[in-house]
């Protein structure tokens, strides 16, 4: 995955035998507080919802809060899609953790 670092900016994944997938724009850039961008990943392109990614400092790392909202009622029926974050979001925890090589 690909975050482009500016507004307007585009998030997207590159597969190895497929080109790239557009899932969405950067609609707020505030480095090092916040990231926020629109998500169409697997949900309709006319309705996007949005990732929030706050950075909060601590101790001698940071916390990072991660929200998934922007829910209308263009893209409600697309919810139940994404009850897999808390394992996504621990297993990038995990990553997170580990000490440098």
């Amino acid at each position: 995955m690909t975050i482009e670092p500016r507004v307007g900016g585009r998030v997207y994944a590159t597969h190895r035998d497929d080109g790239e997938d557009t899932w969405g724009r950067v609609t707020v850039w505030e480095p090092p507080r916040r990231l926020v961008y629109t998500s169409t990943l697997a949900q309709g392109q006319d309705d996007p919802s949005e990732i929030t990614v706050r950075f909060t400092p601590s101790g001698d790392g940071c916390k990072v809060r991660f929200e998934h909202g922007g829910w209308n009622e263009g893209n409600a029926p697309y919810r139940g899609k994404f009850s897999d974050w808390p394992v996504i979001l621990d297993r990038f925890a995990a990553l997170a953790n580990k000490a440098p090589t």
